[in-house]
């Protein structure tokens, strides 16, 4: 995962998977056009489909079978250069049809999500800021829009999204 220069390696769950890292870490180190690019190897489980840029300033994670809310936390920590300053963590179900968190929602417009309404029936939301991780009891509806009010993806360009 990158954010600004900064290119996250975590760990994969799977062992087919594992081979991953160790080419991404190859390019990233190696590549001239990657020289300025700080490389974070984490030691949690974290993948990709379950992060969604929600909008500049905010990220939303799924906790699932693949990723791990410690690898969220340290992700937070370490992104200094960025511009991101929260990030939405949704427990998911533990099963195939969620396996990750862009199996169940989709983001198509700057305030437009598709949902899985199932996926997400009484699921936990953790926020993470810089007050450290906390458990909300807001609806995902009402968190969104709350983060969607701030700041809205596309950074207002209708072209961008």
């Amino acid at each position: 995962m990158i954010i600004g220069n900064t290119v996250n390696l975590c760990k994969m769950t799977n062992d087919i998977r594992k081979k991953d890292n160790i080419f991404a870490e190859m390019i990233f180190k190696y590549h001239k056009d990657f020289k300025n690019t700080q490389i974070i190897k984490s030691k949690y489980h974290l993948e990709g489909g379950d992060i969604l840029n929600i909008n500049e300033s905010t990220l939303m994670i799924g906790i699932s079978q693949r990723s791990d809310i410690k690898a969220i936390e340290e992700l937070y920590n370490n992104l200094n250069d960025s511009q991101i300053e929260t990030i939405i963590g949704i427990k998911i179900p533990n099963q195939r049809a969620s396996m990750h968190l862009d199996t169940i929602i989709t983001h198509v417009d700057t305030n437009k999500f598709v949902i899985y309404k199932e996926a997400f029936k009484d699921c936990d939301i953790y926020i993470v800021d810089k007050n450290g991780i906390n458990k909300t009891e807001m609806s995902l509806k009402d968190v969104l829009k709350f983060r969607l009010m701030q700041k809205k993806c596309g950074y207002n360009d209708k072209l961008i999204s």
